[in-house]
């Protein structure tokens, strides 16, 4: 998730612990969401339904959408960039993302995936975003090799924006 959302913005999103020990200190360092709290994460929908008009029955109806998901593995093995200023891991299977996304969105069709800027989900994490090709190149190259960053999705979490961080709100179970 980009830095330049406003006090009170909500985003849904995946952690990722296991990945933290491996890309930690480089998003610290290259992703504006890292220095705003956000460890490293798979967003589900961001920007989403605004703290101001989030109510308890949207955050049962999340519960009751998570519910329904089955929890799922997933690993990270290869880059991918989105254009010349974003480097990211590539989730894998990137099917029960978009699912979990798709979800969200059928429910909360006002909140598409990142504000409806992009056609295609593309599940993944954030590497180093804002920067040039030649950075991204050397946060490439610094990557152990082999990558292999295995996890078992469980969980979404709600996050809110306040000042400069980001605040996990709720954490919501995957299959109940």
């Amino acid at each position: 998730m980009r830095d330049a959302h406003p006090d009170g913005t909500t985003a849904l999103a995946i952690l990722v612990p296991e990945a933290d020990p491996v890309v930690g200190p480089s998003r610290a360092r290259h992703d504006p969401a890292a220095a705003a709290g956000l460890s490293a994460h798979v967003t589900v929908v961001a920007p989403f339904v605004p703290e101001v008009v989030l109510r308890q029955s949207d955050e049962t109806r999340l519960a009751e959408l998570f519910r329904g998901v089955r929890p799922f593995g997933a690993t990270f093995r290869r880059c991918g960039r989105f254009g010349a200023t974003t480097l990211f891991l590539v989730a894998e299977p990137g099917r029960p993302f978009v699912r979990l996304t798709e979800t969200v969105v059928e429910a909360y069709p006002a909140f598409p995936p990142y504000g409806g800027k992009f056609e295609e989900i593309v599940p993944h994490m954030t590497l180093a975003d804002g920067a040039d090709a030649a950075l991204l190149d050397a946060v490439e190259a610094a990557l152990p090799r082999p990558l292999r960053i295995e996890t078992q999705v469980r969980e979404v979490v709600l996050f809110v924006r306040a000042g400069d961080r980001w605040n996990p709100r709720r954490r919501f179970a995957l299959g109940g």
